[in-house]
């Protein structure tokens, strides 16, 4: 006659003779000493304690922490083991950063309740706060099993899947939430969006067309216009362009971005080979659709008019900044750039000449006296508009063919001085800079246009008078161009003519910091900026120049004070640049720092580099509900595949590999006391004096490096003191600073070096294996860890990427000689021996070391490579061939080394101070020829007077006597 809830799932089966009244008084009295230890069968909760539970999140949801851990408390004070109700407890305490009282409690609430979504679900939303996406991942699908229908979970998952790109996976969970929601928009277009991820763009097309047909009515709105324009690249990735051009007609009248519509059509046209079509379509962009300064635009019109294939059309269309297939394709005909020539003239007329994208654009492919008289009036203009930056502008006009990529013709950037100054086009600029600088000077008018570069420039036409502006700017585009072709005492010289005539420009100032610094003097260009700074101390470009300056030439602390001008000035300004993610300030720190040997500071900046693009990746988890829900498909898509090789970033780049660097470095060093990486000298080959001073010095260094470590500790606690005194002054104070506890990066090197780099390395070769400085870097790392075979596919990718189809770069070639000394036998026969190389490696190594060098031994192809013209016209590979012939003993003699190097002077590539230096220290330590070495010292100081590598005094004055071209201004 009383039934007992279902919740305690108890049963009476009483006998006649028991009283059922008294039965159940005696049940009651045992479910009250029973209740705060077990746990209610079947997990409910009697009404009040529901009651609670929902109300915990409620308050985490609203984040009001406190009440939801009251509320935990109120329940679990009655049913201690209750598991959800722990792992509700656990979640909150997370948010309340008390993460290890969280996990005990979520792991005790598993142990209580192994079967309950609730605690598995929380679990994995501990890890995915923790950023262990793989755990949270597991977690998930174990709280899926038991309830596969929970929307929240299948939703909380698939963002996890996506982030970590288990696209399968991401497929199948959003399949589930449209089967379980098909009246939600967004699972739709997540399930469309998971299908063109997994490489099934069909199948993508065929969930939008689905979704369509259960809408009942289409207004030409922003999210209906993305969702038209989204299935339209759909169509185009899977290579349909013919059904991809007829859906972009079809679906004119709801697109809302109109550029980017017709933008589009004009690419389809393009690519379907409609090229008359095509042209009329570009051109009506540029002439009425306000494209005109668009070079992506320009760039879709030149590839119709030239008629390109399909594939070169896609190349080209990716070009970036101002480039255009005029200036990328080696392979133009004259038929071709007369076309083009035709066409520029009747745009301008249409744009009434007002188009600066116009007129710049027919100096990549006019020729001979038409580029010369195109060049004048370009020159002409822009130095009466005052424009700076004109040298740079025109540096893309300097190309060569691009030795990389063999099988397609295309041009790249002349980057060379000595290849810029013999470069056609730039002696044509400096000609008629010369010659506008004369006529300028004799009576502050142009020069007519008709005039040759010979003729007397005093006859000026009828040009009008030009402002004094004029002739400042033609004296700076001077300078520039001296620079450009590696004049720098010439350039300096001219420098200083302008800041003669306009004293308060900051330009001229900054622009002989820089000549200084290729000079060679990295101290005396650092207090040059700093003096250009001065003029504008509200100018943050020129503070970020004079801290980029500081920080080569080793002024760490004056770099700091510099760059803190324009940080927050609470706290230490390093936080700051950290919180900010001012990364260049980081990697040029961590650079100083490798050159000064200081390891550990080196590597708290680059591993700080690292944190900052994991963030990025992390800052995408954001992303994935949010584009959705407003229907930004195509910019989420992008974004997504630019995550997937954010790593390949030129930060992240150069901060990987001087990571790489230190730990090598570290590797190398054995350990001292102060955790630098310095060489421990060798005391027994010493005399007992010159042991002595060793002594001192290491010393003198252990107490310097001891000193700063205990200053940079007084400073962080002071700090820290400083900013907790603040706080008690304060009612409403910023979140506390986190204060550095290893400021100098001690503990970062205690890592295994071996192990750090080569998880960095790894890192490096799968997401940039077409940089040079990777494979470097692998290759030092696996010829560390004794890894023949590794070593020899980083010299195999490095041949592939220095280009030209041959093994040639000069860092390569040293490396090559250095990888034949260790496992070939070379110079020291038994090192081979000692490395135990199995046959089968040591037969794989020589036939790839044979493929490699086109079926010649390390010994041919070394000294055909120094014979080899292109390495007497370079420098550095000159330099390459002696270092790497003396490695492995087979240089003829100490004279046939030194001719070597300077048998070409300094009038050829790869010419500059640090590869002058280089080469002095490779004749003075390596050959040990003092007296020619002595000699090379000596021509190169004719060239670089300033340069401090080569022992040029520091203090040397600026020459501010008039050059043999360059008469003194009026």
């Amino acid at each position: 006659f009383c039934r007992p809830s279902p919740a305690h799932g108890a049963s009476l089966n009483l006998s006649p003779s028991q009283n059922p009244i008294k039965l159940l008084r005696e049940m009651a009295d045992k479910s009250k000493k029973a209740d705060k230890s077990n746990i209610p069968p079947g997990r409910h909760l009697p009404k009040k304690e529901s009651d609670l539970f929902k109300s915990i999140a409620k308050h985490y949801e609203t984040k009001q922490y406190k009440k939801g851990l009251k509320a935990a408390d109120q329940i679990l004070k009655k049913y201690p083991d209750h598991g959800e109700t722990q792992a509700m407890k656990g979640l909150v305490l997370n948010c309340v950063d008390r993460k290890s009282e969280a996990y005990d409690l979520v792991k005790k609430a598993l142990h209580n309740d192994m079967k309950s979504h609730v605690c598995w679900h929380v679990y994995g939303l501990l890890h995915r706060s923790d950023h262990k996406y793989l755990d949270a991942i597991k977690s998930y699908k174990m709280a899926v099993r038991i309830d596969g229908d929970n929307m929240q979970i299948l939703r909380d998952m698939s963002l996890l899947q996506v982030q970590m790109r288990d696209l399968e996976g991401f497929q199948k969970t959003r399949h589930k939430l449209l089967q379980l929601k098909p009246n939600q928009k967004m699972n739709w277009m997540a399930y469309a969006v998971s299908n063109q991820l997994a490489g099934c763009n069909p199948i993508a097309v065929t969930v939008i067309d689905a979704y369509s047909k259960t809408t009942d009515s289409r207004t030409a709105d922003y999210e209906e216009s993305e969702l038209m324009l989204y299935r339209n690249l759909l169509l185009s990735e899977d290579g349909k362009l013919e059904e991809a051009l007829e859906h972009l007609t079809e679906c004119e009248k709801y697109v809302v971005d109109k550029m980017a519509w017709r933008i589009k059509f004009a690419e389809l046209t393009l690519l379907l080979g409609r090229f008359e079509e095509s042209r009329a379509l570009w051109r009506q962009l540029l002439v009425e659709g306000g494209a005109q300064e668009n070079y992506s635009v320009h760039g879709g019109w030149q590839c119709a008019l030239l008629e390109l294939d399909a594939a070169t059309c896609r190349r080209m269309r990716k070009l970036s900044a101002c480039d255009v297939p005029s200036n990328s394709l080696a392979d133009l005909t004259s038929p071709q750039r007369d076309l083009l020539e035709e066409a520029y003239i009747s745009l301008l007329g249409d744009l009434g000449g007002r188009c600066r994208a116009a007129q710049r654009i027919p100096l990549t492919f006019l020729q001979g006296e038409k580029l010369r008289f195109a060049l004048q009036a370009y020159l002409q203009r822009m130095l009466n508009r005052g424009v700076p930056a004109l040298a740079a502008d025109l540096s893309a006009l300097y190309t060569t063919l691009d030795s990389r990529n063999p099988g397609t013709p295309t041009l790249t950037r002349c980057k060379d001085p000595f290849a810029v100054g013999q470069h056609p086009t730039f002696q044509v600029v400096l000609r008629l800079c010369t010659k506008i600088l004369k006529s300028l000077r004799a009576n502050e008018r142009f020069p007519s246009n008709t005039c040759d570069d010979d003729a007397d420039t005093t006859l000026s036409g009828e040009t009008a008078i030009e402002p004094p502006t004029s002739l400042l700017w033609c004296l700076f585009l001077h300078v520039q161009l001296l620079e450009a072709r590696g004049d720098y005492e010439d350039a300096l010289t001219a420098v200083q003519l302008c800041i003669d005539h306009t004293p308060t420009a900051g330009d001229f100032y900054e622009r002989r910091a820089r000549l200084l610094r290729k000079s060679g003097n990295v101290k005396a260009a650092a207090n040059e900026m700093d003096a250009a700074r001065t003029l504008d101390l509200a100018d943050r470009y020129i503070n970020n120049k004079t801290t980029k300056y500081m920080l080569r030439a080793g002024r760490l602390k004056d770099a700091m004070s510099t760059i803190a001008l324009f940080t927050r000035h609470e706290g230490d300004p390093q936080q700051n640049l950290f919180e900010m993610q001012v990364m260049w300030v980081e990697i040029e720190y961590g650079e100083a720092g490798l050159r000064d040997k200081k390891y550990g500071v080196a590597l708290k900046k680059f591993l700080a580099v690292e944190k900052h693009f994991n963030d990025f990746i992390d800052d995408q988890f954001d992303f994935h509900t949010y584009c959705l829900r407003k229907m930004t498909l195509r910019a989420y898509v992008s974004i997504l595949q630019m995550n997937d090789r954010i790593q390949s970033h030129k930060f992240f780049h150069r901060a990987a590999v001087g990571a790489v660097k230190c730990y090598l470095a570290v590797f190398d060093a054995p350990k001292t006391s102060d955790n630098s990486g310095a060489q421990s000298p060798d005391y027994a080959s010493m005399t007992p004096a010159q042991r002595k001073r060793e002594k001192a010095k290491a010393r003198k260094a252990a107490k310097k490096a001891a000193d700063e470590k205990e200053a940079a500790l007084k400073a962080a606690k002071a700090e820290e003191e400083t900013n907790n005194k603040d706080a008690k002054n304060k009612k409403k104070t910023s979140a506390d600073r986190p204060v550095d506890e290893d400021p100098l990066g001690d503990k970062l090197l205690e890592a295994d070096p071996m192990l750090e780099a080569k998880r960095l390395v790894a890192i490096l070769t799968r997401f940039a294996p077409r940089h040079l400085s990777t494979q470097l870097v692998a290759f030092d790392t696996a010829i560390r860890r004794n890894k023949p075979l590794l070593a020899l596919r980083a010299l195999v990718m490095g041949g592939r990427c220095s280009g030209g189809g041959s093994f040639g770069h000069p860092e390569l070639i040293v490396r090559l000689a250095d990888f034949a000394v260790k496992y070939q036998g070379y110079n020291t026969p038994e090192a081979a021996e000692q490395q135990h190389l199995v046959p089968a490696v040591r037969e794989a190594v020589d036939l790839e070391i044979s493929a490699l060098l086109g079926g010649m031994s390390v010994e041919a192809y070394l000294s055909k490579y120094s014979g080899d013209v292109d390495t007497k016209r370079c420098l550095s590979k000159s330099l390459a061939a002696a270092k790497a012939l003396s490695k492995i003993g087979k240089s003829t003699s100490v004279e046939a080394a030194v001719a070597l190097i300077v048998e070409g002077g300094l009038d050829r590539m790869d010419v500059s101070v640090a590869t002058c230096a280089d080469a002095l220290e490779f004749m003075r330590s390596e050959l040990k020829a003092s007296e020619q070495a002595e000699a090379w010292r000596g021509v190169c100081l004719a060239k670089y007077p300033r340069a401090v590598a080569l022992g040029a005094s520091e203090d040397l004055p600026y020459d501010t006597s008039p050059s043999p071209d360059i008469q003194a201004a009026p």
